[in-house]
């Protein structure tokens, strides 16, 4: 046999494995290993790869070789035996980096799928393997999160469809029947303006502005003096298409926002909200965020940057906006996404009433 060519030796009591062109006995229980599939070896990107021939012929198994060391040097990587981990960290490394949290909670969520998923070959992953996953997962922690899971699990198997690493999807079919969780009731408008007040002035009006309008963090950090026009009453941000394509939004400014982003003109740089040590964007508006959440006494209820635009479309819905002006306010590509918030009016509704019948009894 060439040189790349070997063949897997089994031992029958340990279940150990062992690729030589010879037999021998194992070294862990001292049985004779069992003779095995051909399988070849060969190097991408400095990595050795070992595959198993389908076939248990020579000539095959060195018609495959030649045909992995073409296939190398031109910078393909053999899809069949990609790790599961592997892809994920490439689709982090691709996509997740562009949504609007940089990719972090999909970097939680792939962390969990990789401790069961992560060292199986994405030819060896069965229909049955996410079901039994979904299943498992239930009983360990909500429905909600299982789904959020499920779901991610299918999106980066579909980029490995695009990428095509693999020719068939076996989870056609697999419906995620539980939605997101619902939002939680928001903060109070006296805790909000006391969060917003405690900011740093530096950034105060960034964070007012998120606030005010629903911009999401990346895109109220990217705003250029050329993207407002306070004569329409409208600033133009960076955001997504439901393809994922970046496209021109439309902010639509009430007269508090519009105020904010006066005071915000006034500014020497061409970026409408510029980190003041600099004259940039800023890269990161989390950590300061957070600290005046502790500060303030509001960790918990929370959680970062993004809630301020929940709270946005919270107040919207709790004012007996329908669902369909306040998709088109905060801009979600998805009406559904609204139905996150609409026990929110009912419960307000209650408390309005409750609060009534307290009135009247005095």
């Amino acid at each position: 046999m060439q040189k790349g060519i070997f063949r897997r030796w089994d031992c029958p009591k340990c279940g150990s494995q062992m690729y030589r062109r010879v037999p021998g006995i194992c070294s862990r229980c001292g049985a004779e290993r069992i003779k095995g599939p051909l399988c070849i070896q060969y190097s991408v990107r400095g990595k050795r790869k070992t595959e198993v021939c389908q076939k248990n012929s020579i000539k095959y198994a060195e018609a495959l070789l030649d045909k992995r060391k073409r296939e190398s040097r031109q910078g393909f990587i053999l899809p069949s035996r990609m790790l599961w981990q592997d892809l994920a960290s490439e689709y982090k490394r691709t996509v997740s980096v562009n949504h609007a949290d940089g990719g972090i909670r999909d970097g939680a969520t792939i962390r969990q799928l990789e401790k069961h998923f992560g060292r199986i070959a994405l030819a060896d992953l069965r229909r049955a393997d996410l079901l039994d996953y979904i299943n498992n997962r239930n009983q360990q922690v909500k429905e909600a999160t299982t789904a959020k899971e499920a779901r991610l699990f299918k999106t980066i198997w579909k980029y490995a469809l695009n990428s095509e690493y693999i020719q068939t999807n076996p989870w056609d079919g697999v419906t995620i029947t539980c939605g997101l969780p619902p939002i939680k009731e928001p903060i109070t408008e006296e805790e909000e303006e006391r969060l917003l007040s405690a900011l740093p002035e530096s950034c105060r009006l960034l964070f007012r502005f998120m606030a005010l309008t629903g911009a999401r963090g990346i895109e109220a950090r990217f705003i250029a003096k050329t993207d407002v026009e306070l004569n329409n009453g409208v600033v133009y941000v960076k955001g997504k298409t439901r393809k994922g394509e970046v496209e021109r939004q439309p902010i639509i400014l009430d007269d508090e926002a519009a105020s904010v982003v006066k005071q915000a003109m006034r500014n020497s740089t061409e970026w409408l909200f510029p980190n003041p040590k600099n004259g940039k964007p800023f890269a990161d508006i989390r950590s300061t965020f957070n600290r005046i959440v502790k500060q303030v006494g509001l960790q918990g209820r929370v959680k970062g940057p993004h809630d301020l635009r929940h709270i946005f479309v919270s107040r919207l819905v709790q004012a007996g906006t329908d669902i369909v002006t306040a998709a088109n306010l905060s801009r979600h590509k998805d009406v559904r996404m609204l139905q996150r918030y609409t026990h929110l009016s009912a419960d307000h509704l209650r408390q309005t009433l409750a609060n009534t019948r307290k009135k009247k009894r005095k």
